[in-house]
């Protein structure tokens, strides 16, 4: 009954999250993860590629294309482990940034949704994105909103 409208039960869901840095991705991805459980929930994220074992995050653009590299395949072994909820957290600005994900949950056999993240709650850059960067981040993300 929790799948409407479905011919046959999907493998899972894939939610992709979108917003500017700081906005607060992560802060859901992680929560929704502590409260369903990371047997059932799994967070991937390019941040995670540039956080150390002690926990610290350390940027180095250089690395970018590794750390979503590294990214997709964290997604595409969660997907052959048939993990019931996927969680993408990255800014996925355009649509080319996350059509990688959208196309893979989808020949597995995932429902994919794609959610906007509004900073109602009014969190910071913790990662000191540079303001310019976040104004791109936003007219990108306006421009490729599927509303219809």
């Amino acid at each position: 009954a929790f799948f409407l409208n479905m011919e046959s039960k999907p493998q899972g869901i894939c939610l992709l999250l979108r917003s500017v840095s700081g906005a607060g991705k992560s802060l859901l991805a992680n929560n929704l993860q502590n409260l369903i459980g990371e047997q059932q929930c799994k967070v991937v994220s390019a941040d995670d590629y540039f956080t150390d074992k002690a926990g610290e995050y350390v940027f180095k653009k250089e690395l970018l294309g590794q750390a979503h590299f590294y990214c997709r395949s964290e997604f595409i072994k969660a997907l052959s482990t048939r993990v019931p909820l996927i969680i993408v957290s990255n800014t996925n600005a355009k649509r080319a940034d996350f059509n990688f994900y959208l196309e893979r949950a989808r020949q597995f056999g995932y429902i994919v949704h794609v959610m906007v993240i509004e900073n109602y709650m009014g969190t910071t850059n913790s990662h000191n994105v540079p303001e310019v960067s976040l104004m791109k981040q936003e007219e990108n993300i306006r421009k490729s909103l599927k509303l219809r």
